[in-house]
């Protein structure tokens, strides 16, 4: 199975932490803000198109099976998932 760079890394992470975790979590981790980034600007742009980016392949991680939610929602926290028998074979 062919993954991206992001989807690799993403999944990569949530198998990493061997428990139910919140793919978020790790966004700042996968790409953080960069030093001296202003409230305004490109840079600042193209930082929080990485950021929704990340959510999109949470999103194709989970609709490709790869993930599954183990805790739900609950309106203060967010969905905590673990990576399914397929995800971790698409790592190997």
């Amino acid at each position: 199975m062919t993954l991206s760079t992001d989807e690799r890394r993403l999944l990569e992470k949530i198998v990493q932490a061997g428990k139910p975790v919140a793919p978020s979590d790790y966004f700042h981790v996968l790409y953080p803000p960069p030093a001296g980034m202003g409230e305004e600007g490109p840079v600042r742009d193209e930082w929080t198109e990485q950021q929704l980016g990340l959510y999109r392949v949470y999103i194709d991680l989970h609709d490709r099976g790869l993930i599954e939610v183990a805790v739900p929602a609950d309106g203060a926290n967010p969905d905590k998932v673990i990576p399914t028998d397929a995800g971790k074979a698409a790592l190997a």
